[in-house]
């Protein structure tokens, strides 16, 4: 996650939005490397307060990025 989302509020802006609200307010690619939106993600915004974003993203970040707590603790916000 931290190779296509370097900034994490980049990511937390992915998961509020979801792949349909994401291609209609930034584009049809994501992420530094541009990967095109192939599938459909959902968005969370009404799901998820803004913190439960931010702790998803530290997650992932952590779980598939291989970034160190404290640095993704810092950059996500928590």
């Amino acid at each position: 996650m931290v190779a296509t989302f370097p900034d994490c509020e980049e990511q937390q802006r992915w998961i509020t939005l979801g792949s349909k609200q994401w291609q209609e307010e930034v584009g049809d690619t994501y992420g530094a490397t541009d990967k095109e939106i192939t599938a459909v993600m959902p968005s969370f915004r009404t799901v998820l307060t803004l913190e439960e974003i931010a702790q998803v993203a530290a997650y992932q970040r952590l779980q598939f990025g291989g970034a160190s707590l404290e640095e993704v603790l810092a950059d996500c916000g928590l």
